[in-house]
């Protein structure tokens, strides 16, 4: 290898020399033409003198081993070429060689390597005392154990058989008590299964004499029976055909005190079906006023069947002015269960006519609700056109509120087929009033895919006036069938108009359900829109919740974008919420990619947020842990905020310690990303900051701090920074005296005094 004029070029070989310390010199000198660097540079980075150097790779002198083993090691970290074993050995042969010329030299050596073996045989067998104490520490400890363990094994041992010889006696005078009152048993067991023989005997004789005489005695009161009925039936006959009202009222009263129930309803039930309306109203109130009101709720459907739809209208209006509630309701019930629907809607009809709108509503509705859905359509046609839309619309809307809701969307599609159109809107309103919220969104998927969109938003117009529970629950609904456009509207309408204390409800409901994104839409729409008072009411009231302020903004910050995530931290800032903004400020640098956090805190500039000043900024630095600082510098460096990113590092390079400012380079080149051209500009852009701000000292401590973590190539950009600016000469001789201070050496003293305990 050639080098310069001042460079590597060599003194020739002195002449005359012998053979042994020529050929040491020249495999010496190629080995030290492999560092490419002066003689002088490496005598100073050695700590020698230049001259002696010049001797040694000149022959004029045989240097020490340790000397040779030094350019050795040298060229290897230089060529990354290690020498082989056999090499160094051959290079030890040749020292030896030549130091067995020089006499002096070899018996200097002699000694030496006898030292070096001695101080080693004594290192190991410090080594294995250390081990061999150790080992009898132990063991000590161990036999000590073992012994307490043993003894206390012992006492139980002793203790346990005192205890068990007491029990066994008390066992054993257990056992001969229990024997003896074995066999006593045994023997009342035998006498006793002898006399329960004897009784089942004696009871089944018993049994086929009583079983005799129960025949006997139903043949008797049978015949009995048969006579006595025939003959009350055939007065009863009589009776129905002549008897006043008050006279079969206080008949059924004789019939029920001799336990006749039977034939008093069919009493009843007889005049009901034969006699004119007038006289069964008066019937049946005599029989309600007299406490026989079963016989009449008994003689009601068969008087439904049987009578013309105009008598049971009659009899409905004689009795509701009677004020008679129960049979109507009666009659009302076996009317919707037994007639047909042509004769549903007319007894409806009759009864809407007469004046009994509510009682025609109820039986229309009742239908509505309880009977097939051809059947409702059928009752339906029957009012169609006779002024009863009212009435129809009452029963419909029943049907919208207690039938499931597929037969609601299927009668839907059945009254859209038969042009019944306009009754419709009363039924959605009553869905959206009173249907559960899954419901109202099966609906809107129905009238979505219909294209009914004026239904559609009529509904949702009407069933976000319910309380905010429903919302959230409409909302969770919606979500599942896939209406996401409806989802927005329903969150945004109810963030707009409802008061602090249910817009906060709902966010923390949504929160706490894992809608994540939706409680983050309600977030951010709630601070954009409220004034200053409304936000901090907001904040408040989400702080009284379950979850709390903070665990919303934490949700909100994971999910929601970056110019939102700004929007919200300003609003908060602005109203005086600063803990609340610092909360979402921190979650989102924290747990977002740099490219995020960057328009996360371009969003913050741009909305004169003042976290963004550099007071607030060199305050973050100084109380961030090392890896939300090198997050927060990652976020700055954009064209943006590169005024802002200088404010952090020069806090960085001041007022942080050799350590953390390691920590914080090693986090930055160690991030998820590559390291690129943006990462080495930051880190440089620090170095920089360090050189100018920092005094040597601290400097030095930089330098040597990130060589002892692996970051050779920030350390030597570091020292090749230092070593340009005014303070080059005493950072050289300072780094040199820390260097000098760490070396062992081992011809020294100190190197061989025994250390202080």
């Amino acid at each position: 290898m050639s080098g310069s004029t001042t460079g590597t070029r060599l003194l020739p070989l002195k002449p005359g020399l012998g053979p042994e310390k020529r050929a040491l010199a020249e495999d010496l000198r190629r080995l030290f033409l492999t560092l490419d660097v002066s003689v002088r540079r490496y005598a100073a980075r050695r700590h020698l003198n230049a001259s002696s150097v010049t001797r040694y790779l000149s022959g004029e002198r045989v240097p020490p081993w340790d000397f040779v083993a030094g350019v050795i090691v040298d060229s290897a970290e230089e060529t990354e070429r290690p020498l082989t074993t056999e090499a160094e050995d051959a290079l030890r042969e040749l020292h030896r060689a030549a130091l067995k010329a020089s006499r002096r030299n070899s018996e200097v050596q002699q000694l030496q390597d006898r030292l070096a073996d001695t101080d080693e045989e004594i290192r190991r067998i410090k080594t294995r005392e250390r081990a061999l104490e150790e080992a009898l520490g132990d063991r000590h400890r161990r036999l000590s154990d073992l012994q307490r363990r043993c003894l206390r094994a012992e006492q139980r041992v002793e203790e346990q058989r005192l205890v068990h010889s007491a029990e066994l006696e008390r066992w054993e005078g257990e056992y001969e008590r229990l024997h003896t009152e074995r066999q006593d048993l045994r023997e009342q067991v035998l006498f006793l299964e002898e006399a329960l023989a004897v009784a089942r005997a004696e009871l089944i004789a018993a049994e086929e004499e009583c079983h005799r005489l129960e025949a006997e005695l139903e043949s008797t009161q049978e015949g009995e029976n048969r006579v006595a009925a025939t003959s009350l039936m055939e007065a009863l006959e009589a009776t129905d055909r002549t008897a006043t009202v008050t006279e079969l009222v206080d008949l059924v009263g004789g019939l029920e005190t001799r336990t006749q129930h039977a034939i008093a309803s069919e009493l009843v039930t007889s005049a009901s079906r034969t006699r004119e309306i007038a006289e069964v109203s008066a019937l049946l109130t005599g029989l309600y006023t007299a406490g026989l009101h079963h016989h009449a709720e008994a003689a009601l459907p068969a008087m439904v069947m049987m009578r013309p739809v105009a008598d049971v209208a009659g009899l409905v209006a004689a009795l509701a002015a009677a004020r008679l509630r129960p049979p109507v309701v009666t009659l009302l019930q076996a009317s919707v269960r037994l007639h047909t629907p042509k004769d549903v809607a007319g007894l409806a009809g009759l009864l809407h006519t007469a004046g009994l709108a509510d009682h025609a509503a109820s039986l229309l509705g009742a239908a509505a609700v309880t009977r097939p859905l051809p059947d409702v359509m059928d009752a339906v046609g029957c009012l169609r056109g006779h002024g009863f839309a009212p009435l129809v619309r009452a029963a419909l809307r029943a049907a919208a509120c207690q039938r499931p809701i597929r037969d609601v969307l299927q009668l839907l599609n059945l009254l859209f087929q038969d042009g019944l159109g306009p009754l419709v809107a009363g039924m959605t309103s009553a869905l959206a009033a009173q249907r559960t919220a899954s419901d109202v969104a099966e609906f809107l998927a129905f009238a979505r895919i219909r294209g009914l969109d004026h239904l559609r938003e009529a509904t949702l117009t009407e069933t976000e006036q319910r309380d905010i529970a429903h919302l959230a629950d409409l909302i969770y609904a919606l979500q599942r069938t896939g209406n996401h456009v409806a989802t927005e509207g329903v969150l945004l309408r109810a963030v707009g108009s409802r008061a602090p204390a249910d817009v906060a409800v709902l966010i923390n409901d949504l929160h706490m359900s894992s809608s994540f994104h939706e409680s983050s839409r309600a977030l951010v729409a709630a601070l954009t829109d409220a004034s200053a008072a409304g936000v901090r009411a907001l904040v408040t009231e989400l702080n009284q919740g379950y979850v709390g302020a903070d665990a919303v903004l934490k949700g909100a910050a994971r999910v929601c974008t970056p110019g939102s995530a700004a929007a919200m931290a300003a609003t908060l800032e602005v109203c005086g919420l600063h803990e609340q903004a610092e909360t979402l400020f921190q979650c989102f640098v924290d747990t977002k990619p740099a490219g995020h956090c960057g328009m996360f805190l371009q969003g913050l500039h741009i909305n004169g947020a003042p976290s963004m000043t550099a007071e607030s900024l060199r305050r973050r630095a100084r109380r961030s842990t090392v890896f939300s600082l090198a997050q927060l510098i990652r976020a700055l460096d954009t064209p943006a905020l590169r005024r802002h990113l200088d404010t952090v590092l020069l806090v960085c390079a001041t007022a942080q310690s050799a350590i953390d400012t390691t920590l914080l380079l090693k986090n930055l080149r160690d991030n998820d990303t590559p390291t690129g051209p943006r990462a080495e500009r930051v880190v440089n852009r620090l170095l920089e900051e360090v050189v100018l701000h920092q005094p040597v000292p601290g400097q030095v401590d930089l330098l040597l701090a990130l060589a002892m973590a692996d970051l050779g190539d920030y350390a030597r950009h570091l020292e090749a920074l230092a070593t340009r600016t005014e303070q080059a000469a005493a950072f050289t001789k300072l780094l040199k005296a820390t260097n000098r201070q760490h070396e062992q050496r081992p011809l020294s003293r100190s190197f061989w005094r025994p250390k202080r305990q």
